[in-house]
């Protein structure tokens, strides 16, 4: 009875059978009856599930251990840590008893190749993703997705980084520092202002030979943010071609309907009805652009040219420019500056559509 009594209660240790020391979680390889886990790295460690014999007895306390090497390894409750490269031997024990014994052995394999890349891009205000870790090592390969890398950026106010996940919470440079132990990469991330609203008028009515802004409605986070726009003119079946290549007087010539700057000018050349698009970060918007005829009051003489010689002493002004068959007449002023004099008509030069000369080009001499 007395026997009974004392397994029932713990005053004697009943028999333990199947006794196995398994790692659970983290990284490690059994190999030759060993297990390897790589330097640094904490995992946990259980006896597996065991009998006891008889199986009336109450539960036996049972610990692991450090039986050698106690630099290499150490062990907290069910929490074993890999301290420097070595082996070193664990068990379990029942009071002072040693059931099973396993060796550890630590290593700490070289990391020939540390790549980091992002699950979704970060561009713009607001971005955010997680980041992604790529290790290779020279030795004991299946230990490389136990490396878990610290990550840190040159600039918090641009990008914030928590525990693998980075978030764009202002706009401009910086990097996202990478790093494992002394081996370090360093990614340079660029972040834009988020545009939610572009903007562009229904149509644009642009005379020929005119220009003027397009005045593109941006709103963007954070406020009032400079932000790039780009602007092209689409390919259309419902509109005008913007592209036309012909033969003239330099043979084989390329004119473009309207042209656009990086500021939004809009330059028209040529008669007719335009799709073009303007994009800024994620949005774009389409507009027409129509061009018409030009009001006579805006009409300006083009590739304005001028040369002059003295001779006899008087001054010889010769005057070229381009024919424009809207003008049947052109007055030309003049003044003298030194004196402070206004401007006054020197000459009306008038002209027959017909009788132009081969280039339509035009000039005059005058003589003061």
């Amino acid at each position: 009875m007395g026997f009974f009594y004392g397994l029932k209660y713990g005053y004697i240790s009943p028999m333990v059978k199947g006794i196995d020391i398994r790692i659970i979680g983290g990284t490690f390889i059994t190999n030759v009856n060993k297990y390897v886990i790589k330097q640094g790295d904490t995992v946990s460690i259980s006896p597996g599930e065991y009998i006891m014999v008889p199986d009336f007895a109450k539960k036996p306390s049972l610990k692991f251990a450090v039986l050698d090497n106690k630099s290499v390894i150490s062990i907290k409750g069910d929490k074993l840590t890999a301290n420097k490269v070595g082996y070193a031997s664990i068990g379990v024990l029942n009071k002072n008893r040693v059931l099973r014994k396993a060796t550890i052995m630590v290593v700490n394999p070289k990391i020939t190749k540390m790549q980091v890349s992002l699950d979704k891009p970060l561009k713009y205000y607001g971005d955010k993703s997680k980041i992604n870790a790529n290790i290779d090592i020279d030795d004991f390969k299946k230990l490389e997705r136990g490396y878990k890398l610290k990550y840190a950026s040159t600039n918090d106010k641009v990008l914030r980084v928590e525990n693998n996940t980075v978030e764009a919470v202002g706009v401009g440079e910086a990097k996202l520092i990478s790093r494992y132990d002394r081996k370090e990469t360093q990614t340079t991330i660029k972040i834009e202002p988020r545009v939610y609203k572009l903007e562009l008028d229904d149509i644009y009515n642009v005379e020929q030979a005119t220009s003027q802004n397009l005045n593109a409605r941006i709103a963007t986070l954070p406020i009032n943010m400079k932000t790039k726009v780009s602007y092209r003119v689409l390919d259309s079946d419902k509109y005008d071609a913007n592209k036309k290549v012909a033969f003239g007087e330099s043979g084989l010539e390329t004119s473009y309907g309207i042209e656009i700057d990086d500021k939004g000018n809009v330059r028209a050349n040529r008669l007719g009805t335009y799709l073009i698009e303007a994009k800024s970060g994620n949005m774009l918007d389409k507009a027409l652009v129509s061009v018409g005829p030009t009001k006579f009051e805006n009409l300006e003489p083009k590739s304005f040219q001028y040369r002059y010689e003295i001779r006899n002493g008087k001054l010889n002004i010769e005057l070229g420019w381009d024919h424009n068959q809207r003008i049947n007449s052109y007055d030309i002023y003049v003044r003298d500056k030194i004196k402070g004099e206004d401007y006054s008509l020197y000459t009306r030069t008038r002209v027959d559509n017909a009788k132009i000369p081969y280039g339509n080009r035009l000039s005059e001499l005058f003589k003061v």
